[in-house]
């Protein structure tokens, strides 16, 4: 009865499976190795070599996972880049906006438009146009908050975080975005931002390159901005009219933020954390070779 239980438990829930499987694997492989050397030098020098070998692989390896983290397939990885939605606002984005850097130096007068139009920026916001590269991904992703999500059979999706001002897709015309990156710093003091810019000196003395160090990303925002459509006309003989914006209507803007991702990051805190768990034990594996030195020295001097 007991084991008829166990193996429904095993069939039913993957996470108590997995469980056992990775035990079971720490006891036959790390375990092994133990026992052998635990059986010539100790159990405690047998436990802290075992340690050495295995901390000191996972470190190897999870170098290798950082090195080559843009491969899906390979080792362990955090999350990958995207779009995350701030809000979607319909009217004034500036006055109704709860992002600082659209509420402090979004452009929202006739003088910054016509800068843009013109392909200058306006406190770091630039336009870029409808047909711009980089607007064909922020609009797709956009256009799933602007419009409710479709139900495939029977799942039904979670509430959106945001309610769709539309319903699909052909109710609303793009009229262009608005992009801005942050200018971040390695540290603050106090009111003073330090930055850093590295580069490298090539053979006739000049910097080649340079590169600026975070400790974080700069934010990237993007700003996407829609307008109800116009209804389509259709005149016998002739093809459907294009849609075009209303212009009575007013802006829905969608505020966006790019998430870079931390694909590389857990890959890193497992090598950081089993390098120094190696550290230590080749630390104290040293330490007890110079003192069996030292023992052996004191021995060998005659009385």
């Amino acid at each position: 009865m007991h084991s008829l239980v166990l193996a429904s438990a095993l069939h039913w829930d993957p996470q108590i499976r997995g469980f056992l499987i990775f035990l079971t694997a720490v006891i036959i492989l790390p375990g092994s190795v133990f026992m052998i050397l635990s059986t010539n030098v100790g159990a405690k020098i047998g436990f802290v070599l075992a340690a050495t070998g295995i901390f000191g692989w996972i470190c190897a390896l999870a170098i290798i996972w950082a090195v080559y983290g843009s491969n899906p397939t390979t080792g362990m990885q955090g999350g990958a880049q995207g779009w995350v939605v701030k809000e979607i606002v319909t009217g004034d984005l500036v006055a109704h906006s709860s992002v600082p850097a659209v509420v402090t130096g979004f452009p929202n007068d006739a003088a910054s438009t016509a800068t843009l139009q013109n392909g200058g920026t306006v406190n770091g916001w630039r336009k870029i146009s409808t047909g711009g590269p980089g607007l064909a991904d922020a609009q797709a992703f956009a256009d799933k908050y602007l419009t409710p999500a479709v139900t495939v059979g029977e799942v039904v999706p979670k509430p959106p975080r945001f309610a769709p001002p539309f319903k699909t897709t052909q109710d609303y015309v793009p009229i262009g975005g608005y992009a801005k990156q942050s200018t971040d710093y390695l540290l603050r003091i106090g009111s003073y931002k330090v930055r850093w810019t590295i580069g490298w000196p090539t053979w006739w003395g000049a910097s080649k390159g340079h590169h600026e160090l975070y400790i974080r990303h700069p934010t990237y925002y993007f700003v996407i901005r829609v307008q109800p459509a116009l209804p389509t006309v259709n005149i016998r003989g002739a093809a459907p009219t294009l849609p075009a914006a209303d212009v009575t209507k007013p802006v829905t803007s969608v505020v966006m933020v790019r998430d870079v991702g931390s694909r590389r990051l857990p890959a890193l805190m497992v090598a950081l954390g089993s390098g120094l768990i190696f550290a230590v034990c080749c630390s104290f594996l040293h330490r007890r070779d110079k003192e069996i030195l030292r023992r052996k020295a004191l021995a060998a001097v005659p009385a």
